[in-house]
């Protein structure tokens, strides 16, 4: 006999907090995004201490693909989509009230996940 199944789509509300992005941005920066990222530079003025405090600070970042060349750019707005597409996706993650239980558990994979679903809207290279 077939077991029904029955489709949930929860709406959760998430607070991200300026150093979560930056630790997130940190971690795609240095290795999270190199295998299809040929480079990243500000867009105007440095708006931080570091390239990844940019966005946060409200300024731009371009991303230069080394899988088609185009130069994308992002902003705290495009960080957020891709942050909540990410989530959307099925990622797994522990949420504790609004707040992700612990954003070092953002590695590598997981930043460039985010990076990939803000820019061109899907996950397409994996490492």
């Amino acid at each position: 006999m077939i077991k029904k199944e029955y489709i949930i789509r929860p709406t959760l509300e998430i607070r991200v907090t300026e150093d979560d992005i930056n630790d997130i941005l940190f971690t795609a920066l240095n290795g999270g995004i190199d295998h299809w990222c040929r480079e990243v530079v500000e867009v105007g003025e440095l708006k931080g201490a570091d390239v990844c405090e940019q966005i946060t600070r409200g300024g731009k970042l371009g991303f230069v693909s080394g899988m088609d060349g185009e130069a994308r750019e992002m902003t705290l707005p495009v960080f957020l989509l891709g942050m909540r597409r990410w989530l959307e996706s099925g990622c797994q993650v522990a949420i504790e009230g609004n707040r992700i239980v612990t954003y070092e558990e953002i590695g590598e994979d997981e930043a460039d996940a985010i990076i990939q679903f803000a820019l061109f809207g899907e996950y397409n290279w994996r490492r």
